[in-house]
């Protein structure tokens, strides 16, 4: 499904967090209305996000709402600002869903991401053939030239881990996810030399949860899910991972997640086990 231009999830986190403002400041929807000279349903239609803020309304109702922290004030302003069209993945914009442009903007704006990959190895850390198999196998019938489209993807995206303020990534991987070959032994075995040579990289810590760890369920997510904290004052959001995928940014999913990430790692190996757990798969695909 092509994307569009839309920038919805932008939208809807900065009319959120202006609603928030708003309601501690005790002000009725009116009030701010009036203050904007606009009507209560479009202001309305701001904060839901189904409406994109100006950044000068924006700027507005810092002041009106007596915001005088730096740091919280940029962070309104710069998500106000931020075009959709902004960045790299614009160029694929045809090839990717809204949903996966949502969580690319996110990483490319993060400063740490934890993910949880209970099924295959998580896309910053796949190799291209590995991605390939994997983005083959979801998309049966997909033309080659597409499936190279979505690898290209999938590869620029692991940017965000190297420069000179890479990302922090944090895996937990399923066994599963090290079991389940993909792209034939070659391709298996290279993934997972380059999933250890990847965890001694400083910005990147992974950590098995082996099949002895037992059993774990998520009503929100149902599998997979990334938790990525933004620089600032910006809260941390969750992206459930699946077919369709979806950004979460309500406080009491992120919260659910991230308690379920903290069980998750508590049962896995430690990091050192961890590689050497990988040295064994790889040593066992050859």
């Amino acid at each position: 499904m092509a994307a569009t231009r839309s920038p919805a999830l932008r939208a809807q986190w900065l009319g959120g967090m202006l609603r928030d403002l708003r309601e501690s400041n005790r002000l009725p929807l009116r009030e701010t209305a009036r203050f904007l000279e606009r009507s209560a349903s479009t202001v309305s239609r701001f904060e839901s996000g189904a409406l994109p803020i100006a950044p000068a309304d924006v700027a507005a109702l810092l002041d009106f709402y007596h915001v005088e922290g730096a740091l919280q004030r940029s962070a309104l302003l710069r998500l106000a600002e931020d075009p959709a069209a902004a960045g790299w993945w614009e160029r694929y914009r045809a090839d990717i869903s809204p949903a996966t442009g949502d969580r690319i903007w996110l990483e490319d704006r993060a400063e740490r991401i934890r993910v949880f990959s209970p099924l295959a190895v998580t896309a910053l850390l796949q190799t291209e053939a590995y991605a390939r198999a994997v983005i083959a196998a979801g998309a049966p019938g997909a033309p080659d030239r597409q499936v190279e489209r979505w690898v290209e993807v999938r590869m620029k995206r692991q940017a965000v881990l190297e420069g000179d303020s890479p990302a922090r990534l944090d895996v937990l991987l399923d066994e599963a996810a090290l079991r389940r070959p993909a792209g034939g032994p070659a391709a298996m075995r290279d993934q997972l030399a380059h999933l250890r040579a990847s965890g001694e990289r400083d910005n990147i810590r992974i950590r098995v949860l082996p099949f002895d760890a037992g059993a774990y369920a998520d009503p929100v997510t149902d599998g997979g899910f990334s938790l990525i904290a933004l620089d600032g004052p910006l809260p941390e959001v969750a992206h459930a991972d699946g077919a369709t995928g979806r950004v979460l940014l309500a406080h009491d999913d992120v919260t659910r997640l991230g308690a379920l990430y903290d069980r998750l790692e508590a049962g896995c190996l430690a990091e050192a086990e961890s590689a050497d757990f990988l040295a064994a798969v790889e040593s066992a695909a050859g």
